[in-house]
């Protein structure tokens, strides 16, 4: 709940009251859509509602912010006494009204004197109990009842009457206590059960969190892996080739060793080619191969639907000649 609008002097502007209770802020929080409520109106309710009173947009409490500016504001502004009725015409800082009231002139205050039920202004306490206060003589009774009595009653009391009356007095306190308490008890029970449904469904709302973060990393844990996976994956191609000026405007890596034999023929001594293919090295800008998407680091698996593994096993076995 906020402060009462009354005290402030001058007024309050309408965008410093809260758009529930209607009364100055109290602790002001900002909602995301821009609304503004004290925060003991506004957390309860998104607790149990999880959405804007005014325009019913879904929100979280972890997503309502403390305006601190403004609270700042709200604190120096000045207002009257709480003891205003009584006679206080002091104007003072909201900050400091608390302080202000517990030495303010008109507060309320009961006499101390025995037996006396005086309430008065703190001001008017000191010369109450010395001169006016007709308790300021009182004596405890010493006949047995242990009541307080005024000299000029001493003379009628009577112990028995006294103290069947003030049993009557204390019963009746008793029973008004009694009831108070039931009223107290009835209203802490309501409050309990209130605290627990927010207790409970704030460890639900946390709870579903939990779980829908745990979902998100699984997601991006697996979206890591499946780029991961297209990464190291192998895309095939098929590119058809046609030579320009006698070349494919490509230099390759590897291939297969060539030497000469006592009869001058050329024969391949050696396999220096990747088991799976060759290896694209360079390509040349405009080429053929280029103009294909050809890059380097590719790797050439086939040429004319003949796998370089194969092909390097013809060569070696003298099946093809180059």
């Amino acid at each position: 709940m906020g402060f009462e609008t009354g005290k402030f002097v001058p007024g309050v502007e309408k965008d410093k009251r809260c758009m529930l209770c209607n009364l100055v802020l109290d602790n002001p929080i900002k909602t995301p859509c821009g609304h503004l409520f004290c925060s003991g109106c506004i957390l309860p309710w998104v607790v149990q509602h999880k959405n804007c009173p005014l325009c019913c947009q879904t929100i979280q409490t972890c997503e309502l912010e403390n305006e601190l500016y403004l609270r700042d504001i709200i604190l120096n502004s000045t207002v009257r006494c709480e003891f205003r009725t009584r006679g206080c015409t002091k104007i003072v800082r909201l900050l400091d009204s608390d302080l202000h009231g517990k030495h303010c002139e008109f507060r309320p205050v009961k006499c101390p004197n025995l037996g006396c039920v005086a309430v008065l202004h703190n001001r008017e306490l000191e010369a109450h109990k010395s001169t006016k206060c007709p308790f300021r003589d009182a004596f405890i009774c010493s006949e047995g009842c242990g009541l307080p009595l005024l000299r000029e009653l001493q003379k009628t009391h009577d112990c028995l009457t006294a103290l069947t009356s003030q049993i009557a007095i204390y019963e009746n306190q008793m029973n008004n206590m009694e009831i108070g308490l039931n009223n107290m008890t009835i209203q802490f029970n309501k409050k309990e059960n209130c605290f627990l449904n927010q207790i409970a469904s704030l460890h639900g709302e946390l709870k579903l969190q939990a779980t829908n973060f745990k979902k998100k990393m699984i997601m991006c844990q697996k979206m890591t892996v499946n780029n991961n996976c297209m990464n190291d994956q192998q895309q095939r191609i098929k590119f058809h080739l046609r030579r320009v000026d006698n070349t494919l405007g490509v230099n390759i890596t590897g291939g297969c060793k060539q030497e000469k034999n006592n009869n001058e023929e050329k024969i391949v001594t050696d396999l220096n080619c990747d088991s799976n293919g060759i290896i694209v090295s360079r390509v040349v800008s405009g080429s053929p191969a280029a103009k294909v998407g050809m890059k380097v680091k590719d790797l050439i698996i086939s040429v004319n639907y003949v796998k370089f593994n194969i092909f390097c096993e013809w060569m070696l076995k003298g099946s093809i000649e180059v």
